[in-house]
């Protein structure tokens, strides 16, 4: 049974990970308060697979609440008038929240992922990224309760 322990491919990976890990680890800076530094250090601990879906998760909402909050802002484009057809700059919002998305998700990448080449900012880096990622996270619950309210009210 310790024989098959000691050969466990999940056990060795985790265990390579961890030293590959130590040699890369960029600690918080010390004026973090215990919280920020609870926070960074949490999240360089989630496996890759974690981090990956964190990214993914914030860059889909930052690029959702692009695209909401131009519409919120000018909602002339969301219906064409009967018998028109959409104009290609009904596609813009669209294309330039994919484009920030795809962004955000690089630079989620870079400095939540790919941590081997984080540098000294990168503990900065990931406050800010999960500041934002949180504050779009609101702001489209919001948009979505409002939707709700709005679809459950008769006309």
């Amino acid at each position: 049974m310790s024989k098959q322990r000691k050969n466990n491919p999940s056990a060795v990976r985790k265990k390579r990970q961890s030293e590959l890990l130590s040699d890369h680890y960029v600690p918080p800076p010390q004026d973090f308060s215990p919280i920020q530094r609870r926070v960074v250090e949490w999240l360089l601990r989630r496996s890759r697979i974690e981090r990956i879906l964190i990214v993914s998760f914030i860059a889909l909402m930052i690029a959702l609440v692009v695209v909401v909050l131009f519409y919120t802002v000018d909602n002339r484009f969301l219906l064409a008038e009967s018998g028109e057809s959409i104009p290609l700059i009904l596609y813009v919002p669209v294309i330039f929240a994919t484009i920030l998305g795809l962004v955000i998700y690089l630079l989620g990448w870079r400095y939540l992922v790919n941590i081997y080449e984080a540098d000294e900012s990168a503990p900065n880096v990931i406050l800010w990224y999960l500041g934002v990622g949180v504050l779009a996270t609101f702001i489209n619950c919001g948009w979505i309760l409002n939707v709700i309210s709005v679809l459950n009210n008769p006309i």
